[in-house]
């Protein structure tokens, strides 16, 4: 597919599924940023690497825990939806560099308990 866009992005940003890599790639993008590969880094790595081999459709079946994990820790504001994914996995956020109202702290627990269950039935322990 030719683009005027082809090879203007050297990076690309996939906040929840296998869509934007393969536009990403098709318009050129050489890799993929992404703020849940600090929790999941082999998501989005199956990810890339089935949109870099050209296979869309397993590019779509990897994305899967992608996308449902995302959309369980998205339902924070940067940059607490990496935070919850990142204590989901058991890897040290740090505090928070704002004050978290008390409905905002359920949100997180609530979200990090469903982000641990996400991986949990993707057999990541």
């Amino acid at each position: 597919m030719e683009s005027r866009w082809q090879g203007l992005f050297p990076a690309l940003w996939t906040p929840t599924d296998a869509s934007g890599a393969l536009v990403g790639e098709a318009l050129g993008a050489r890799g993929v940023v992404s703020g849940q590969s600090n929790a999941i880094p082999e998501w989005v790595v199956a990810v890339w690497k089935a949109v870099v081999r050209g296979d869309a459709t397993q590019a779509t079946d990897e994305s899967r825990w992608l996308t449902e994990f995302t959309q369980i820790t998205g339902v924070l504001e940067f940059p607490l939806s990496i935070a919850a994914g990142m204590q989901a996995r058991g890897r040290p956020a740090g505090e928070p560099k704002a004050v978290l109202s008390g409905a905002t702290r359920l949100q997180l627990a609530r979200a990090i308990a469903e982000a641990k269950a996400c991986l949990a039935q993707a057999g990541i322990h």
